[in-house]
Order: C-alpha cells, then structure tokens, then sequence
C-alpha cells in the first residue's frame, strides 16, 4: 500500500446527460474561477495485468483497488506516471514526471523515462503486479473548482478506445452515456452538497472499469 501521507478521501456521483449543463453552472455561480486550472482536456492511459486484475477488482466491487496510469493534460507533449491505490481508508496517489507522452508505451518502459521523488515507491509496486499493458485511452473534458477546501472536478464527453492489452472488445471507440462528478476531501464522512442535490447518483464506480465494460459489450 502507498505511503499515509499521500492519503485523501474521495466522492463519486454519476451526472446524467439532462443534468450536466445545470450543474455546471450552479458550480460556476459559486466557484468559478476558485482553481488554478478551471478547466481543460484530460488524457489518461490505463495499464493492466494479462488478466485484467485491476479491471476485475473494480469491477467485483473490491475494498482494495490499484491503478496503473500515464496522464497528460491539453495534448502536452509531456506527462506524467501513476499509481493510485485506494481501500476503505481512503485514496493515495504516486505521481512522476514523464518527458515524452506515448500512447502505446509499455509501463516498464514508461518507468524507465520517468523521474521524481515518488520512482522509487513505484518500482516495488510495479514489479509485484507483473507485466503491464495498456489496456485503454480515456479522454474527457474536466471542470475543475476549490470549494471549503475540497478539490470538485465535472468530467464530460468522456471518450475511450481499447489499448492492445484490451482484448477481445465489440467496439473501437464509445462515449459514455454518464458524466463524472468528483470531491476530493481530507473529510471521512461528505454529506451531498446542495449544488449537486438533485442532479446526481452517488455510485461506487470508476471511468476506468465503465469504459472497458462498454468496450467489451458487458453493459447495455
């Protein structure tokens, strides 16, 4: 498991497609503007064993979760490494800078170009899984907004493909249907905020595991 002070909490609800416009703008009447980087496009690459492991502890609801990821921001020609381990005590993320983006690389490849603090505590986590694919490309357009000391991001028009590691996908590009609201928080307990009451499904769910459902024909 990552290191305790990498830990925070995170909140998941599902927007749908009538309610995604309303809640943006109840978001942008009180917050606009709050973070650094309010909104733009947000790439993401996400690794997997030959069985899928970290598809299927999503996917089987597990209470601990990890996952492999390179992620870049507006089409950089740069990026970054990551490893994103969650359980019932919260969720804790390791990031490294990786000079030159590449969709197809292999994660120990990636690991190899990567540099920063966080290198070190990855190579063990990494050589524990195995051999890692990339399994999927998933891209959306993030809000984003600081509220009470919360991090909140609206995910929309999320697009993914299957990777090479993906096998055995019914389709080569879906859009999904739902939209992603998120709050990250030191807070242990979140009570709905009343800008999402009404507009949102609170879900136990990642972008990750419904876009290789939808690839692999599994939800209808």
């Amino acid at each position: 498991m990552l290191p305790e002070e990498y830990r925070y909490n995170e909140y998941k609800y599902i927007v749908s497609p009538h309610a995604v416009n309303r809640l943006k703008n109840r978001l942008d009447s009180i917050a606009k503007g709050t973070d650094p980087y309010p909104e733009g496009i947000v790439e993401s690459n996400y690794y997997d064993t030959m069985s899928l492991l970290t598809l299927n502890q999503c996917k089987d609801g597990s209470a601990r979760k990890i996952k492999f990821r390179t992620r870049r921001y507006n089409e950089d020609k740069f990026g970054s490494l990551q490893i994103k381990a969650k359980n019932i005590f919260g969720v804790r993320k390791l990031k490294c800078h990786l000079p030159n983006w590449q969709q197809n690389i292999s994660w120990l490849n990636a690991c190899d170009q990567a540099s920063g603090d966080d290198l070190k505590l990855m190579l063990p986590i990494t050589n524990s899984h195995g051999p890692l694919s990339p399994v999927v490309q998933i891209k959306y357009r993030r809000h984003r907004y600081r509220i009470m000391g919360a991090r909140i991001t609206l995910d929309e028009q999320i697009v993914a493909k299957p990777l090479f590691g993906l096998r055995f996908t019914r389709k080569s590009c879906v859009v999904l249907r739902q939209n992603v609201l998120e709050i990250k928080t030191e807070q242990t307990q979140l009570a709905l905020p009343p800008f999402a009451k009404g507009l949102v499904r609170y879900g136990s769910f990642s972008k990750f595991a419904l876009s290789c459902r939808e690839l692999l024909g599994e939800t209808f």
